[in-house]
């Protein structure tokens, strides 16, 4: 069975743990913000789904809840989101 494609979460997380580091030297000022902006923005929409508990957040953001609860852990994206 493959794995299923991943959603705007799943990319969601990954332009957090690259926004983390240094900006590459191709990425303008501009888009470094931007991209953190958008990380923020993400991170606080997935705080309101998280309103609804673990099980229903799971379901919106379209992960399982090891998934999820990986996110929330102290080095995940979501680690200061619904505490």
């Amino acid at each position: 069975m493959s794995r299923p494609q991943d959603g705007l979460a799943h990319v969601a997380a990954t332009l957090a743990r690259l926004v983390a580091d240094e900006r590459p030297e191709w990425v303008s000022a501009r888009s470094w913000t931007l991209a953190h902006e958008l990380v923020a923005s993400l991170r606080s929409d997935a705080a309101d789904a998280l309103d609804n508990g673990p099980t229903d957040a799971a379901c919106a953001l379209d992960v399982g809840r090891g998934t999820l609860a990986r996110w929330r852990s102290a080095d995940g994206w979501l680690a200061e989101v619904g505490t």
